[in-house]
């Protein structure tokens, strides 16, 4: 309208400026016809004017009206307006979708339409947001919102708009209209239709009674989102729970049967000899329901949405039996019970029951009624194929529950397996093995066996007792078993029912304890030497350690100051063999039992050494004996320090020991990958073959002295073996006789 609007003020400036051209001669000079007629002219284009600015007030009063509309239009419409930008921001909503929310249109301009929505619907909505902006037709989105009232499922659809902005409006922005339509109602229609749907296809589909109303349930609760449900079937005179889910032990303890009993616990009946049933689901089940009473349907369903006042019913208003209010105790407030009619009889019960308040309302109890009546039909048809079946298939349903294995096989195929032997066998359904020959799942060693005892089954007709063998899986796997088998004719043929239990657990705790017992007797072995090195090596020291303190005691005038210093050198070398054995006994028992932390740290090689070599070093400058490192500096060792600095002193000593005088100790080490490998290699005695293969074992006859006579207790090794294996490494030793010993052991690089 604008551009319409300057296009005729444009149109009136040329004509007004030919005409100032056509008179460019003064008034005065033209004759007076011209002058009428320009005067003329003049009035009629003062007319036209201001018949058009008329024309452009009305125009713009229209316009006014139309946006007044429009914006009226827009608030009040029925679905919710939004106008948003690229990023998904609010620019501009309506009245109804800011109702929608629950806020006013004010504060939702310049938020983000996601923050809205309920979180786990983010993800999909920004997913195809981009594309639904860029070409928004013939598309819509489904999410949800949160709204005042909870979620609110919408759909929404869109239209480009391009908004103008700046001096004379040029500036144009892509913007989206969408439309959001409340679509929960239409969903909550949807979901109970596909609902019905697959209650009526678990139903005719379902050969399992059970099965099938547990299904059942699991689709109402999952629909509704009740707490509890259950339904009860009419088994005799009773009607328990056939199938729960949700309610507690003690409520099912409680409420699992409603027979009403008097004293002496048989059951009570009324006049026509019905039997009396108790509570509320007892009053739906009889089908005395009150249609007057707001707690009752005119289909004899009960439902409340606040039970407590129950409570304060009185007696005589109260028209149940007994009533137990089991469910108001446990706190169900909302609680739905619908009678399951068959043949227009009742033969069961749906009963729905939640914690909250106002969960239920009278359109659900008319769909569960509805559901109810499938429901009904269905099961009763369900139940008699079901005791059909069960009678025809006694023996088969005794032989699926069997825990063991049972084929039966004709012509050494196999003609039927039980679930049992379709697990052991690695196979999911029948169809894998039947008319498979059953010789293909027995090894080769076993199979002449496995012939004989189909002979002996098919001619002889003699039953075959347990026999161990193995079969293969159809991966291959060997499961070991155990196997029995009695002739039977099936189908017609000869063949045998074979059962087989399979022994890999027993197998196995044959082999633990075989390998405890192996493991104990080493203990026990160990602890005899052990208890043999403590007899000898403890005993020893001490008695010459007795013996020199009683002499010293009982007759000291008999030696001299050179006698006292030999003693006390003696006695102070026995005490420290005593204390060094007692040490590597102390950690060799806790070693054994577990008691010793391993915890490694990153640690340097060199300084380890060092603090091993200083508890050495005497005892090597003792016997001259020359210590020399060979390795580089900056080697960093994994390791416990505790652990390792036993090890480097025990290896040491027993290098010093077995060294003779003036002899050397090298000791070098060197990285191999992921490993530091460390020797400690002495030009000592040596070792002989015997000796070297039983250095880290306690099988040690007789213990090898050193150059000096000194001894050992055996459990220095034995102890360096177990800390190396704790931290993954290994220890072996390579000794000539008469040349000298090295020792090697790995440890983890930092």
């Amino acid at each position: 309208m604008d551009k319409d609007f300057n296009a005729g003020n444009e149109q009136l400036r040329k004509q007004a400026e030919a005409l100032l051209a056509d008179t460019s001669r003064p008034v005065e000079d033209l004759p007076p016809e011209k002058v009428r007629e320009l005067i003329h002219d003049y009035q009629v284009n003062q007319i036209e004017l201001e018949l058009q600015n008329e024309e452009l007030r009305n125009a713009q009063r229209q316009l006014e009206s139309v946006k007044e509309r429009y914006a009226e239009l827009f608030n009040i419409a029925p679905a919710g307006y939004l106008i948003i930008d690229q990023a998904g921001v609010i620019f501009q909503t309506n009245k109804t979708f800011a109702a929608m929310i629950g806020l006013e249109p004010h504060h939702l301009i310049g938020k983000p339409l996601a923050d809205l929505m309920v979180s786990t619907d983010r993800s999909a909505f920004y997913g195809r947001f981009k594309s639904f902006f860029n070409n928004p037709e013939k598309k819509h989105l489904d999410f949800r919102l949160n709204a005042k009232a909870g979620e609110l499922e919408v759909r929404c659809t869109g239209r480009v708009e391009n908004i103008h902005y700046g001096q004379q409006e040029k500036q144009t922005v892509r913007h989206l209209l969408l439309v959001l339509n409340d679509r929960s109602s239409q969903a909550r229609f949807e979901r109970r239709q596909q609902l019905v749907a697959r209650i009526l296809a678990i139903l005719n589909n379902s050969q399992d009674l059970a099965n099938g109303i547990n299904l059942i349930l699991e689709s109402i609760q999952q629909e509704t989102g009740i707490d509890a449900c259950g339904i009860r079937l009419r088994k005799g005179d009773d009607f328990p729970y056939y199938a729960h889910h949700g309610f507690s032990k003690d409520f099912l303890h409680q409420e699992n049967t409603l027979l009403a009993r008097d004293s002496h616990g048989d059951v009570c009946r009324n006049s026509a000899g019905e039997p009396a049933l108790e509570c509320t689901c007892g009053l739906v089940l009889t089908g005395q329901t009150d249609p007057s009473n707001p707690l009752f349907t005119p289909n004899g369903s009960c439902w409340t949405n606040d039970s407590f006042p129950l409570l304060e019913l009185p007696g005589n208003q109260d028209p149940r039996l007994h009533p137990r209010n089991t469910c108001i105790h446990q706190g169900y407030q909302s609680v739905a019970l619908v009678p399951v009619r068959a043949n227009l009889e009742i033969v069961g019960l749906l009963q729905l029951n939640d914690h909250r308040k106002d969960f239920f309302d009278l359109d659900l109890i008319h769909f569960l009624e509805k559901i109810s009546d499938s429901i009904g039909i269905a099961l009763m048809r369900l139940q008699d194929t079901q005791q059909i079946k069960e009678s025809e298939e006694r023996f088969r349903s005794i032989v699926e529950g069997a825990p063991d294995a049972v084929f039966v096989q004709t012509d050494l195929k196999f003609a039927y397996l039980n679930q049992a032997a379709l697990a052991l066998f690695g196979a999911h359904s029948q169809s894998e093995l039947l008319r498979q020959s059953v010789m293909d799942r027995s090894p080769e060693e076993f199979r002449e066996q496995v012939q004989k005892r189909t002979r002996l089954l098919n001619e002889q007709k003699q039953a075959v007792p347990n026999l161990e063998q193995v079969y293969l899986r159809l991966d291959a796997t060997r499961v070991p078993v155990e196997v029995s088998a009695v002739p039977i004719t099936y189908q017609g043929e000869d063949g045998a029912l074979v059962f087989v239990r399979e022994i890999s657990e027993r197998k196995r705790a044959e082999a633990e304890i075989r390998n405890k017992t192996e493991q104990l007797q080493h203990l026990l072995a160990e602890k005899d030497k052990l208890f043999t090195i403590i007899a000898h090596d403890l005993k020893s020291p001490m008695s010459g350690l007795v013996g020199s303190t009683q002499m010293l005691a009982m007759e000291p005038e008999l030696f001299s100051e050179q006698d006292f210093r030999f003693l006390a050198k003696e006695m102070h070398k026995n005490a420290v063999n005593t204390f060094e054995l007692l040490e590597d006994l102390l950690q060799w028992s806790r070693m054994s039992q577990g008691g010793i932390d391993y915890a490694p740290t990153s640690s340097s090689l060199n300084d380890l050494m060092t603090m091993g070599l200083s508890t050495g070093q005497d005892m090597a400058r003792a016997k001259d004996i020359t210590i020399r490192k060979d390795f580089p500096q900056g080697l960093t060792v994994l390791v416990d320090q505790p652990m390792l600095k036993t090890v480097i002193r025990n290896v040491l000593f027993n290098a010093i020991k077995f060294t003779h005088r003036g002899g050397e100790i090298v000791i070098r080490a060197r990285q191999e990958g992921r490993t530091v490998r460390v020797s400690i290699q002495d030009n000592g005695i040596g070792m002989k073959e015997h000796v070297l293969s039983t250095l880290f074992t306690l099988d040690k006859e007789k213990r090898q002295l050193g150059t000096e006579g000194e001894k050992g207790t055996g459990l220095g090794l034995v102890l360096c073996k177990q800390f190396i294996e704790q931290h993954g490494g290994e220890i072996r030793a390579e000794s000539v006789l008469g040349k000298g010993t090295t020792v090697c052991f790995t440890l983890p690089a930092k």
